[in-house]
This record gives structure tokens, C-alpha cells and sequence, in this order.
């Protein structure tokens, strides 16, 4: 496998995300970031608006003869709950 790219996150995550996501991230909003599974599971707590935290889990599903990322499937405890702005705050 190898690191993930800011160019794998554009493919695979919505760019209004992207853009609400790098706000987040820059603020320091994400905490308790913590990389498993050998790289492919992330986890972090993300505090969005109204003093809410929202819980974030993301799996990176990579081509199991190459070290093509084919997918992200990011979960959170949010509203919109699939490949949200949480999500991309903590892959970026």
C-alpha cells in the first residue's frame, strides 16, 4: 500500500466536501486520529458546528493485486453520515 494522496480524495470524495472539510481541517477541529488495520482504517473525532463531535470511521479498500486505491468508504455520526465534510477533514 502507499500513503494516500490529496489526489485519491478528489476521486473519491464530493469537492464541496473537500472544500468544507479543509476549513475544518485547518481549524483544528479533528482529534483522536488514530490509523489501523495497517493503513487502511482511519478514525477520528471531528467538532463541527453547535458545539457537536462527530465520529468518523473511513476504510480505504485498495486493489488487491496493486497499490490502486479503488475506494473510501467514510462513515459518520452526522446528518449526512456517508463521505461527509468530516470525512474529508480527517483524510486531509
Amino acid at each position: 500500500m502507499r500513503p494516500l494522496t490529496r489526489q485519491d480524495i478528489n476521486r473519491h470524495i464530493n469537492q464541496t466536501y473537500i472544500s468544507r472539510g479543509d476549513s475544518y481541517y485547518i481549524q483544528g477541529r479533528v482529534h483522536e486520529l488514530e490509523v489501523l488495520r495497517g493503513g487502511t482504517q482511519i478514525t477520528s473525532s471531528v467538532a463541527g458546528s453547535n458545539r457537536k463531535t462527530y465520529q468518523v470511521i473511513v476504510n480505504l479498500n485498495y486493489h488487491p493485486e496493486s497499490t490502486t486505491l479503488v475506494q473510501i468508504r467514510g462513515h459518520c455520526s452526522c446528518p449526512v453520515g456517508y463521505n461527509c465534510k468530516h470525512v474529508a477533514a480527517t483524510l486531509l
